[in-house]
């Protein structure tokens, strides 16, 4: 079964779907516009034109109840989920992506609860703390219980603005033999538990590995590993593709475990002032 936690929930689907919660994009408008229709530093009608592949450079989000969705997500062509480039904030915390089933773009948080999302969302699971509505502006966002408001989603109109810089990107036409179509990430083959394996999971098969810390931002993913020993490239690529299947590691490298007590307490103090 799939978990959930409070803060990275599995957002309704649309009016054609079971389950209704609240109306979900069920019609392309709002998330696809024609080739050119996007204007930098003005509000936009389409977040980006996906069926032909025009993505702008960044947008900025305001109007959230919670402040950290009240963001700017650049654009990062190389962490692709559902065939289609993802955004991310500055932080590297949290990730938009396009859900091609709902016609609709998400917002969710990279690591919740134990869990590494961006890996769950590239195998399809619908997953986030907002997703877009039915127009353009419209978002839904996930309210947990607490004063006036109820938990559930609660509608919120938004000011979505493109700005100049970074430039928009085109995809390379699939004709182009130096330019490869993007294709879906494969996920990795089922561990017979029917989901994908959380970092508890993980540290409970391999208990040579200590501790897991995962980031991400503009340049990419990020997982840093703890070993109680020594430890080669292969034993980190191996942890790596379970828990974010799909993504290409760049590179694999020591790290001394001075270091890693500094990575982990900048971590903590970025999650104090988040919840702050």
């Amino acid at each position: 079964q799939e978990h959930r936690s409070p803060t990275a929930r599995r957002p309704p689907t649309s009016r054609l779907s079971m389950g209704m919660v609240l109306p979900a994009a069920d019609a392309p408008e709002g998330c696809i516009a024609a080739p050119g229709a996007t204007s930098t530093g003005e509000t936009s009608r389409a977040l980006a034109d996906v069926a032909a592949g025009f993505f702008p450079g960044v947008w900025r989000f305001e109007g959230f109840r919670s402040a950290r969705l009240n963001t700017e997500f650049l654009l990062n062509k190389n962490i692709n989920i559902g065939g289609q480039p993802s955004y991310w904030d500055k932080a590297g915390r949290l990730f938009l992506y396009y859900q091609e089933a709902e016609q609709r773009w998400a917002i969710c948080p990279l690591v919740d609860d134990g869990e590494v999302l961006l890996a769950v969302v590239q195998q399809g699971v619908l997953r986030g703390i907002a997703f877009e509505g039915e127009s353009f502006g419209e978002w839904h966002e996930y309210i947990e219980a607490g004063g006036e408001y109820s938990e559930g989603w609660l509608r919120r109109e938004l000011q979505l603005t493109q700005l100049p810089e970074p430039e928009p990107w085109q995809r390379p036409r699939p004709s182009d033999p130096l330019c490869p179509p993007v294709t879906p990430s494969t996920a990795a083959p089922s561990s017979g538990r029917g989901a994908q394996p959380t970092v508890q999971e993980i540290l409970a098969d391999h208990p040579e590995l200590q501790e897991v810390l995962a980031t991400s931002g503009p340049r990419g993913a990020k997982l840093i590993l703890r070993f109680d020993a020594a430890s080669d490239a292969g034993a980190a690529m191996a942890i790596k593709q379970k828990l974010m299947a799909g993504c290409e590691a760049r590179a694999v490298r020591p790290i001394a475990v001075a270091d890693f007590g500094m990575l982990r307490a900048q971590l903590e103090q970025r999650k104090r002032q988040l919840a702050a």
